[in-house]
């Protein structure tokens, strides 16, 4: 019996001798086969990745005047329990909590009572995203490795309208991702944004930041900065003077362009409502809309001294020639607002505003039995087409609005000849009518320029080219034309044009749209000073209430703008 016991003690020891080696030998085996594999899901565990965002640039006026910029910023997030383990029972709990807000309060500009609950509870919360500088910035993460371990620090951008309102619909404003959605900012986010850089790094076992050499790091590029042509105090006077004619005339809408007509820049462009960028909640659809890119209106008579000189130019008229019988058009008809019951000289045409005159004129192209002959008409539509109308300026703006125009094909003499003589059948916006206006200061068009340069984040700067000038008028035409419209100044009865010591060559506008053709848009469309203009001023008033002609509104308000910024220019006003 003895026997037998040790017999089976000794091969139970045995086969749990066996038993261990074999463990042993499998764990040593798993040990040496999968370590690799075990050594690289270690790596990969402890490895962290973050994105480095770029600085988006900034945007500058003529005068370096900053427009929007880009201010560092950081994230600071929590989530409590990482920052409780640190402490030992709950009162070194309170104690630390109390510590890390009092700290943070200023910083992130939050109550401390608020930052001491928010610390306290179990959620993951945002504690704020201040903005910093590049010391502020040390600071707190010197002090991140004291005091506020536990907390997650993220750095980042944030986007800065010191000019708040002033060309707020122009500048456009950015997402929360930072990406361009609306005006410059979308039209220019190429430029702007650059392109984002990423770092990685390890961390303990207690998510701790190693500090160890070798961290991969692909560094950002940061966008570029554009400055613009507008020069920005010249668009807040002409901000000013819109939202006085929109609250007087109870408008829907007020449009302005300035341009320098031998360059093609910009000076300013407004159309208010508009927004303020500096509020985050003024983004309302209506005041984000920059009509004078993305609406489109016809120009009626503002366009009368564009096709006199087209129909000068063709030889369908002398300045020299017997005036013009202008008290009816022949197998159409047509009015005028001041009709005359004498003929009129081309000069007296413009003057008078005769609708009648200028269809007389043009349609001496086409022999009345030849009214539905395209090719016959095809010179003023090529001029039109050397205008710039029927297709977009190519400003960095989204949604700009190509304009209006009839296709050849559909061209009639009684109809579409007659009604562009007189701006109608026609569409523009205003920055396409500014551009158009300009051809008449020397006889060329160019296209209208926003950008004036780009700098990159080492200062190699790029300038954008002038606009190549396109002839279109004979430089003699122009002149002879631009003094018709001196004299539609002089002579008229637009009071609020007419400047002391210095000549205005400008022309008004009404024409009807929608439904019914019972809504109007009064323009006016000035070029000073009338000898050797440097500025061109266009003015458009969308449905204006409790006035007929846009000498009772769009002119008034071309005047107070040239009061204002002719002083601004260097050009003195006597009053």
């Amino acid at each position: 019996m003895m026997q037998r016991t040790r017999r089976l003690i000794l091969t139970l020891g045995v086969l749990f001798f066996l038993g261990l080696t074999v463990l042993t030998g499998r764990v040593a085996w798993i040990a040496l086969a999968t370590h690799d594999e075990a050594a690289v899901r270690m790596d990969r565990q402890s490895l962290r990745a973050e994105v480095v965002e770029a600085r988006r640039g900034s945007v500058f006026d003529r005068h370096g005047r900053v427009l929007a910029s880009s201010c560092e910023t950081l994230r600071v997030e929590v989530l409590p329990r990482n920052l409780h383990r640190r402490a030992d029972g709950p009162e070194a709990q309170a104690e630390l909590v109390a510590a890390v807000a009092g700290w943070l309060a200023p910083v992130v500009q939050a109550p401390v009572d608020d930052l001491v609950r928010r610390l306290s509870g179990e959620r993951w919360s945002v504690l704020g995203e201040p903005v910093c500088d590049p010391e502020h910035l040390e600071a707190l993460e010197g002090e991140r490795r004291k005091l506020l371990y536990g907390l997650d620090l993220q750095g980042g951008w944030t986007r800065k309208y010191p000019w708040g309102a002033t060309a707020g619909n122009l500048v456009g404003y950015v997402s929360h991702e930072n990406v361009g959605v609306s005006g410059l900012e979308q039209g220019l986010d190429h430029l702007l944004s650059g392109h984002d850089g990423a770092r990685r790094y390890r961390v303990d076992h207690l998510g701790r930041e190693v500090v160890e050499a070798g961290h991969d790091w692909l560094a950002p590029v940061d966008g570029l900065d554009v400055t613009l042509t507008l020069d920005v105090r010249l668009q807040q006077i002409v901000e000013e003077e819109a939202l006085a004619s929109l609250d007087e005339f109870e408008a829907s809408r007020v449009t302005v362009v300035a341009m320098e007509p031998g360059s093609g820049d910009v000076l300013a462009m407004c159309s208010v409502p508009g927004i303020d960028l500096s509020d985050g909640r003024d983004r309302g659809k209506n005041g984000s809309v920059c009509a004078a890119v993305q609406e489109v209106y016809p120009p009626g008579s503002t366009f009368k001294p564009l096709m006199m000189a087209a129909a000068i130019q063709l030889g369908l008229a002398h300045p020299d020639e017997a005036p013009v019988d202008c008290t009816a058009f022949e197998g159409r008809r047509i009015r005028d607002t001041h009709p005359q019951d004498h003929p009129l000289t081309l000069e007296e045409i413009l003057v008078h505003s005769s609708n009648i005159g200028m269809a007389k004129l043009l349609t001496r192209l086409v022999p009345p039995e030849h009214g539905r002959d395209g090719e016959r008409m095809r010179p003023v539509h090529d001029i039109l087409l050397q205008l710039g109308l029927g297709r977009p300026t190519g400003v960095p703006l989204p949604a700009e609005a190509p304009g209006l125009m009839t296709p050849l094909e559909d061209w009639t003499r009684k109809y579409t000849l007659a009604s562009v003589a007189f701006g109608q059948e026609l569409g523009v916006s205003a920055l396409q009518m500014a551009a158009a206006a300009s051809v008449l200061v020397d006889g060329s068009y160019r296209r209208p320029r926003l950008v004036f340069a780009c700098t990159s984040a080492d200062g190699e700067r790029a300038l954008m080219p002038d606009p190549e000038p396109r002839r279109v008028f004979r430089r003699d035409i122009v002149d002879t034309v631009r003094g018709y419209m001196r004299k539609a100044v002089e002579a008229g009865s637009c009071e609020a044009v007419k400047l002391p010591e210095v000549a205005v060559a400008g022309k008004t506008g009404t024409a009807q749209f929608g439904e019914g053709l019972r809504k109007e848009i009064h323009s006016y469309t000035a070029l000073v000073p009338a000898e050797d203009p440097y500025l061109t001023l266009v003015v458009v008033v969308r449905e204006p209430q409790g006035v007929r002609f846009s000498s009772q509104s769009a002119a008034p308000t071309a005047g107070r703008i040239l009061r204002r910024v002719l002083p601004y220019l260097g050009q003195p006003i006597q009053e």
